[in-house]
């Protein structure tokens, strides 16, 4: 079984703010209150972590791998931006061996877990708030599956339950 956790960045400054979007101080705080979270209740572990070109995506990232105490690689990638395609992405990870956390933005993700998950990304099935978690599970049985739906939900971490 593979596990992947889809993550939206956390809260970043309007672009007029900012032309970077760095995350904002209240979206630093929730990536840090997600990540120390992830690593009290154990429910997380990944060989590898990957974000988009976006600095908002990175900076959250980095500072939930550093809270939930993942000893990760933190890569950037080309194929999490906002609006990118979905299917190569949702192709590859057919083959992933190992878990993987991806923190990349809207629409892209609700497209990408809802491809995973019920095999047409038109559907737009998920909600993402920021910092928001969904942990899909591949099973072994995934290469018997058709139309790319063989991830299922385990779980989804809205950070508002975490309160402040």
């Amino acid at each position: 079984m593979v596990n992947l956790y889809l993550v939206r960045h956390g809260e970043a400054k309007p672009k007029e703010q900012d032309p970077e979007r760095p995350l904002t101080e209240a979206g630093v705080e929730t990536a840090r209150r997600v990540g120390g979270f992830l690593k009290q209740a154990g429910l997380i572990s990944v060989g590898g972590v990957q974000h988009s070109t976006k600095l908002r995506a990175r900076q959250t990232a980095e500072i939930l791998v550093a809270g939930a105490g993942l000893e990760a690689a933190v890569t950037q990638v080309p194929n999490l931006e906002p609006l990118d395609d979905v299917v190569e992405l949702a192709e590859s990870l057919a083959r992933a061996t190992t878990d993987l956390m991806l923190v990349g933005h809207l629409p892209h993700l609700n497209r990408l877990a809802s491809r995973l998950v019920a095999g047409d990304a038109s559907l737009e099935a998920f909600s993402f708030p920021e910092c928001g978690v969904l942990c899909l599970r591949r099973s072994e049985a995934a290469g018997e599956e058709e139309g790319g739906a063989a991830w299922r939900v385990q779980w989804m971490l809205d950070p508002r339950w975490l309160g402040s």
